[in-house]
């Protein structure tokens, strides 16, 4: 993925949190994405954020999903922290069927 499209990824990322009308272009694109570098530059933004925000379920499943994706392309670790966000994210929006989902 060029530079130019991670960019692009980060804003719309931005632009969900913002404002949920952009959540449902975010997290399409997300669901799909497999490129690591765009994936772990996702994780680290809302990580960041997320120090500020601990709560936001919105973040934590945005994060959650981002090494849900990476796990699917073996990278070390991902999976431990996949569950950790996605459980986070389940105890502050319990009745999202997406989290349970990706929780199994």
């Amino acid at each position: 993925m060029k530079k130019a499209h991670v960019s692009l990824l980060a804003i719309f990322l931005g632009l969900a949190l913002v404002h949920p009308c952009f959540a449902d272009v975010d997290m399409t694109k997300l669901y799909g994405l497999r490129d690591e570098r765009a994936l772990k530059e996702i994780t680290k933004e809302t990580e960041k954020t997320l120090a500020t925000d601990p709560g936001n379920a919105v973040l934590l499943k945005t994060v959650g999903i981002a090494y849900h994706n990476l796990a699917t392309l073996k990278v070390g670790g991902a999976s431990d922290k996949a569950v950790r966000f996605l459980e986070k994210a389940y105890a502050f929006s319990p009745t999202d069927n997406e989290i349970l989902a990706y929780l199994g």
